[in-house]
């Protein structure tokens, strides 16, 4: 077991992005270029929604007919909305309901409504969001990487659904106040819970895979991390910050 205890955030798991293969009909920019080593979709003209893409990920306005199309050639590049999308941006989703990976972070969303039909997702990113309703979640059940940072959700108890998560991220989620919803998760293998209210180190007991862990700036009393001995696996665990830690 690893300890890390620097005062920067931990980064999570990188995300789990295949390598992927240039798809038919996408240009990569020559050497020397001023985009050199982005893919551009379409060339020159490509549509106006589009912001940019590259083999791992397409950064959008919002989603067109003529983008779904080419997204499809390679369904598993991570779909980034930029900041600033407005709720009728967002609901262009509903062109790529078979979309795989999304991230809607640093976006005014209140409500997830219209992921409802987006069910093949397995990445989600919805970090600095104003969140306070994860229901609609529930239905996400294909989910393995979720990112909630600094989202002021109350309520965890719909991601107790989400049994096939691999990596979650709650940092800085101060609002929360019960984490039963821990119990359900036993596949995870990353858990970043820095600067939130988590106190119980028995609701982990069952995550005997977990690689990282993060609980710095936590109310997890030092003298309680005896407990831990069980997570055999751990080659990451942060707990900068942590009360009474010696």
């Amino acid at each position: 077991m690893a300890a890390c205890s620097g005062g920067d955030r931990p980064a999570p798991f990188a995300p789990f992005l295949p390598p992927v293969a240039t798809p038919s009909g996408v240009t990569e920019d020559p050497p020397g270029s001023a985009v050199h080593g982005q893919l551009v979709l379409g060339g020159p003209s490509h549509p106006p929604e589009l912001i940019g893409c590259d083999a791992r990920r397409c950064r959008v306005k919002s989603l067109s007919a003529e983008i779904v199309s080419r997204l499809r050639e390679n369904p598993d590049r991570l779909l980034v909305f930029e900041p600033g999308a407005t709720p009728a941006d967002l609901a262009t989703l509903r062109l790529f309901p078979q979309i795989r990976r999304l991230e809607l972070s640093h976006l005014a969303i209140t409500d997830l409504a219209f992921l409802g039909q987006a069910r093949e997702l397995v990445e989600l990113r919805l970090g600095r969001t104003g969140l306070t309703d994860l229901a609609p979640l529930r239905v996400l059940t294909r989910l393995t990487h979720l990112v909630l940072f600094e989202v002021p959700f109350i309520d965890g108890a719909p991601l107790a659904a989400l049994t096939e998560l691999r990596m979650l991220d709650l940092s800085r989620c101060p609002k929360v106040r019960d984490f039963t919803f821990l119990g359900s998760l036993a596949r995870l293998e990353s858990l970043l819970l820095s600067g939130t209210a988590f106190a119980d180190l028995s609701a982990l007991a069952s995550m005997t895979g977990l690689r990282e862990l993060s609980l710095g700036q936590t109310q997890v009393p030092a003298e309680n991390l005896d407990a831990l001995a069980g997570l055999t696996h751990l080659e990451g665990l942060h707990l900068d910050g942590l009360a009474r830690l010696s």
